[in-house]
């Protein structure tokens, strides 16, 4: 009979009336998946103007107590660079009393399991009440672990005892089709009846042929002593049962590394053969193979002398090796002048310059070649979002993980101030120089810079694998006297708290204890409250406070109040975020009136008149005088106020994920209900899509469904990156890929925001094992650099978070050109390969 053939996997199937297949879920009739989605709502968020939704706003949270719902429990627990160092969230711990009234002191004395391998602690645990898989100590087998999924309802269980090895290198589990285990089972029973009428067909031997081995499996047996060859003792024996835990992952690297090689000088469809072999140079560098490096750095230099500096990453690489290798003092030197020399040949602009330039100087840093290090870093301190995307890049690949989402929307309570500054940091404690990397934030001239590259390096070194996971009273003190800034310790302590959090926890909280102490003895600043047009020409713009010092301010309490949610101090976090929101309000009056001055200022004439008014002056050249001063100080208040409001919405957006999601929306609600002179313009950014988002991801449909009815009552957004990230948002909540690649490819931001927002969304999609949305996002992506660069972060990320075997399912029946797949290759290679190196290293350890 004819079998059918899944249209999606190309799979055979056997049963004729499946709807599914049992292989890949997809629908067998080739439509979508019949799998259960939530159906979007008729107006999807975003995608409709606002001021046609019909629905008025269902009983949003207001100031009076009739109308204000009582509180629902949680289930889970400016100099600034561009717009985009914004929204994300630090994950945290919920409060899992609030659902079963267990013994509390299980949650702490429960190891928390980690969401990657680590050194020690390779053993895969899978939850099995919400089937996430963690990675513990082996020790810890037969006791109780905390899960890592927030919002699993019964977070602590008992981990089974090895039996078959659970540690990430083995084969992910997987549920049992019945139609291929009765295939099996068919074909096993045939074989044994075949096998056994075969034998009794046989005549009978009376030799003894039946009790000796067969041939080729003499060596085999573990109590054979002699080879049977030449009579030697047997020096070492094979177990045929033994099974190579880590051979699918070997299978899949040799796969990957084909792919390398038969598409490094493909001509055929491809963009650039440069940048193919740019990427091989890049490979060969990373794993250490110098002659296969050189080989691909004279293709470059015969064939693409347009892009003289196309072999810096690759040597960069190369120095670093030279420098941990003991004799290599010429040749070091000797790839140190030739960095310097290719580095004065590069473009005046683009993202390559500035990748290139925090490679450099981290490298001469650690080469003893500081000045050069620092030149470097002052000539390319770029502050914007090109900046961000290029140090975040570097960043989350030194770090093992390629997430970008958690890096920098997850881990910071606001994003650097200078990423190239936080790069070099975290680029030289990855390659354990930490001592050098605290000299290197030391000797930053710039305040706010040097504090958070102190955070940091407190992050980085207690959360980086091979370090010793301390931090001295002696560093301590060096990292807290550097910045003058009396909020600053509170950062400080609080990085310290979250970075002991899985390793001690007992000595964690003594930091925390520090914080919060220090945050005691610090009085909250009042609200500028400017008013007027009189009051703001009257206003003193140089006794205000300087913007970068408040908005250190409003970091330290904000990273404290993270500290108190992964504490499960819910109340205390509130109490602080509140505190960071009105340190903001002092930088500068409320935005909403600055924007309406300035729009006033549109008719100049009618302007002058009405501050002519408020002054009741007649004098025409004194009212010119004090125009100009006015129109001065509202341009000074304007920026700051547009500075200190981005740095409070996106606060918000962060905390959603600090188990504040309820307390941020009643915020939001009662601010818009409000609606006098201290009310903000939340509703002119993504906030409330995102916070709509975030109630659907708790399934806590009734609060979502609240500000869906809000957010359609609602003028829509009108800037830019506010439309793509509320876009995006809400087509990606409904799985609606193709609607979300068009937001983006049809949005105007520059190139770097539309890359940093999609692999914002990238770095979730993985993370949330929705790789085939992944991909087929990154399929849509218009732009093909941005593509390619997007192909290689996420698949990195999706090797360093143990979902080798399931990408590359996905990945592998793909149809792409040679430079994508080399973009790809750039990403799972090396990841892989050290992920082998690491797990065997582990592996014999414990053997």
């Amino acid at each position: 009979m004819d079998l059918r053939f899944c249209p999606e996997c190309k799979q055979s199937v056997l049963d004729d009336d499946v709807e599914e297949c049992p292989f890949c879920g997809a629908s067998m009739s080739g439509n979508t998946s019949v799998q259960k989605k939530p159906a979007p709502p008729q107006k999807k968020r975003g995608l409709t103007p606002r001021s046609e939704a019909k629905a008025p706003p269902k009983a949003a949270p207001g100031n009076s107590a009739a109308s204000k719902p009582a509180p629902a429990k949680v289930t889970s627990g400016a100099s600034q660079p561009g717009f985009l160092k914004t929204f994300g969230g630090a994950a945290t711990p919920q409060n899992d009393s609030e659902i079963f009234n267990f013994d509390h002191s299980r949650l702490h004395n429960a190891f928390q399991l980690r969401p990657k391998p680590q050194k020690g602690c390779t053993y895969r645990v899978i939850c099995p009440m919400c089937e996430t898989a963690g990675f513990a100590p082996h020790k810890v087998a037969g006791k109780e672990v905390r899960c890592r999924n927030k919002e699993c309802m019964v977070p602590v269980f008992i981990a089974p005892k090895v039996g078959g090895d659970q540690r990430k290198s083995t084969q992910d589990d997987s549920r049992s089709n019945p139609v291929l285990i009765v295939s099996i089972a068919t074909v096993v029973i045939v074989a044994v009846l075949g096998g056994g009428i075969y034998f009794f067909s046989q005549p009978s031997s009376t030799s003894d042929n039946l009790s000796r081995p067969l041939p080729g499996m003499t060596n085999n047996t573990d109590n054979s002593d002699q080879n049977t060859g030449d009579g030697s003792a047997q020096t070492g024996t094979t177990d045929p049962t033994k099974v190579d835990p880590f051979q699918a992952q070997k299978d899949i690297l040799a796969e990957t590394q084909l792919k390398q090689a038969r598409n490094v000088d493909n001509p055929a469809l491809n963009r650039s053969l440069a940048d193919c072999r740019r990427m091989a140079a890049e490979i060969h560098a990373l794993l250490n193979e110098p002659e296969k490096l050189q080989n691909e750095l004279a293709k470059l230099k015969e064939h693409h002398s347009e892009y003289p500096y196309y072999p810096i990453p690759a040597l960069t690489e190369q120095g670093w090796n030279l420098l941990q290798t003991e004799d290599q003092a010429e040749q070091l030197k000797s790839n140190m002048d030739q960095l310097q020399e290719l580095m004065k040949t590069l473009p005046g602009r683009g993202r390559f310059r500035l990748e290139c330039a925090i490679r450099v100087a981290s490298l001469a840093y650690a080469a003893d070649n500081q000045a050069l290090a620092k030149d470097i870093a002052r000539k390319f301190d770029q502050r914007d979002d090109e900046s961000l995307l290029s140090a975040a890049v570097i960043a989350s690949e030194r770090l093992d993980t390629w997430d970008i989402d958690e890096l920098v929307f997850h881990n910071l309570s606001q994003p650097w101030t200078s990423p190239v500054y936080s790069a070099i940091t975290i680029d030289l404690i990855s390659r354990s120089k930490s001592d050098l990397a605290l000299q290197w934030v030391l000797d930053i001239q710039d305040e706010k810079v040097r504090s958070d590259c102190a955070v940091d390096w407190i992050r980085t070194r207690l959360e980086t694998q091979d370090t010793n996971h301390t931090v001295s009273e002696e560093q301590l003190e060096k990292l807290i006297s550097t910045v003058k800034n009396n909020t600053h310790p509170v950062r400080v302590y609080s990085a310290l708290y979250l970075g002991m959090y899985y390793s001690d926890k007992e000595l964690a909280l003594d930091f925390l204890k520090r914080a919060e102490e220090i945050a005691g003895q610090y009085s909250v600043p009042q609200t500028l409250s400017v008013n007027s047009m009189k009051e703001i020409m009257e206003q003193s713009t140089n006794s205000l406070p300087t913007v970068n010092s408040r908005l250190l301010e409003m970091q330290a309490f904000a990273e404290l109040a993270r500290a108190e949610s992964v504490a499960n101090q819910k109340a205390e976090a509130w109490n602080y975020l509140k505190q960071s929101l009105q340190i903001g309000r002092s930088i500068s009056p409320n935005p909403l009136l600055t924007r309406r001055l300035r729009e006033a200022m549109q008719n100049s004439a009618r302007a002058m008149q009405s501050l002519a008014q408020e002054l009741n002056q007649a004098s025409r050249s004194d009212l010119s005088v004090k125009f100009a001063q006015y129109e001065q100080n509202l341009r000074i208040l304007e920026e700051r106020a547009e500075i200190r409001f981005t740095a409070q919405w996106t606060l918000l957006v962060r905390a959603l994920h600090w188990g504040l999601e309820s307390e941020i929306w009643q915020l939001i609600g009662s601010n818009a209900a409000g609606g006098g002179s201290d009310a903000e313009p939340y509703a002119s950014t993504p906030l409330l899509q995102l916070i709509e988002v975030r109630f659907r991801e708790l399934k806590q449909r009734d609060k979502a469904d609240n500000v869906y009815a809000m957010l359609n009552s609602l003028n829509p957004l009108t800037d830019p990156i506010a439309v793509l990230l509320e876009g995006m948002a809400g087509h990606l909540t409904y799985d609606d890929i193709q609607a979300a690649a068009n937001i983006m490819n049809d949005s105007s931001v520059s190139v770097s925001q539309k890359e940093l927002i999609t692999i914002y969304f990238i770095n979730r999609l993985v993370r949330a094992e929705k790789l085939s949305q992944a991909i087929e996002l990154t399929k849509r992506i218009k732009d093909p650099i941005v593509q390619e660069e997007v192909w290689t972060v996420m698949s990195g990320q999706a090797i360093a978070s143990a979902q080798v075997k399931a990408y590359w399912a996905q990945l592998s029946r793909q149809d792409l050109t040679p430079t994508k797949w080399m973009s790809v290759c750039r990403g799972i290679i090396p990841e892989l390969v050290d992920y082998l190196a690491f797990l065997e290293e582990e592996e014999d350890s414990t053997t």
